[in-house]
């Protein structure tokens, strides 16, 4: 599966072997993000995972339990991490959120950028904590120091637990009302960001515009993955006779999201003077048309796959 979401690639790791993950994912490509100190962020403490808690028991119909209490310090968390992770046997998740600053496998953040990010924790003993994340596709072990940086310099923090005993693919029913809660045509939360950035610095020039609009955007790429979400939706509502799919909407989708990674590469050609905030704004204005006409065909190929749902 592609990097999407750290969680939500946890939960789908969880779930894939009993259930169809592919409808979690659905309206996680307007994922909410913060916009901080001038910049676009992918974590903040206005930022909640509410949402896809509630998502996931709608579809489910199973409890994701919060084991983590944001009212308890940071040593109670941990000793509630240890007891739950000597207890954790097959059919049995436990989620936790670290800070890749500590995680040696990650290569880009270790030692260089602080970021929660959620891992699943398979067994702890003699010291050893054995870590799974389905978000980079790695498998192995953490020593009690390391995990132990990880845990308590998160400065969010998070946990989750879930069993998928006797856990069930969705109900189309449940797939229809979660799809048309989160399906917004005119939604575009990083379009529309971007752009009253972009307009921002035209209009109030900083005095290091080059520190300025490399920071504003650095984090683009990372919530420009979600837009994969749109993949596992086109190839959900493939899935019939009565619609034929023929790589449905794959290739636009990859071109929105290589769209995002070459506005970032373009923002550091604009913060160097290279490139001027004209053609950054008209790059964001591109994708936005792009990303609604996404829309439009996701819509369209829904409307047709619940119509061969009821007939």
């Amino acid at each position: 599966m592609q990097q999407i979401h750290c969680l939500l690639n946890s939960l789908a790791h969880c779930i894939s072997p009993k259930a169809d993950a592919r409808p979690l994912f659905f309206g996680a490509w307007d994922t909410p993000f913060a916009v901080e100190e001038d910049r676009l962020t992918y974590f903040s403490t206005q930022i909640t995972n509410e949402t896809y808690v509630s998502m996931f028991e709608l579809l489910y119909e199973k409890k994701l339990e919060t084991w983590y209490d944001y009212q308890l310090s940071k040593e109670a968390n941990y000793e509630r991490l240890r007891n739950l992770a000597e207890s954790v046997t097959p059919g049995k998740h436990l989620l936790v959120q670290l800070d890749l600053y500590y995680l040696r496998y990650e290569t880009r953040s270790f030692r260089n950028i602080h970021q929660p990010h959620f891992v699943i924790i398979l067994q702890q003993q003699d010291g050893k904590w054995f870590l799974l994340d389905p978000y980079f596709a790695w498998e192995g072990i953490l020593t009690e120091e390391e995990m132990y940086c990880a845990f308590f310099n998160n400065a969010l923090g998070g946990g989750f637990f879930l069993d998928t005993e006797n856990l069930l693919s969705p109900l189309k029913n449940a797939v229809c009302a979660q799809f048309e809660q989160e399906f917004a045509l005119e939604r575009n939360q990083l379009a529309h960001e971007t752009k009253k950035l972009v307009r921002r610095f035209m209009d109030e020039p900083y005095e290091d515009s080059k520190a300025v609009i490399t920071k504003a955007f650095s984090q683009v790429g990372i919530i420009s993955k979600r837009k994969w979400c749109y993949v596992l939706a086109f190839d959900y509502f493939s899935e019939s006779e009565a619609i034929h799919s023929d790589r449905q909407g794959f290739d636009e989708v990859e071109k929105l999201v290589k769209g995002w990674n070459a506005f970032g590469y373009l923002a550091i050609r604009a913060s160097m003077g290279v490139t001027s905030l004209d053609k950054l704004l008209e790059k964001a204005e591109q994708l936005e048309i792009q990303e609604r006409q996404l829309k439009e065909k996701l819509w369209h190929l829904y409307q047709g796959w619940r119509r061969a749902q009821s007939t």
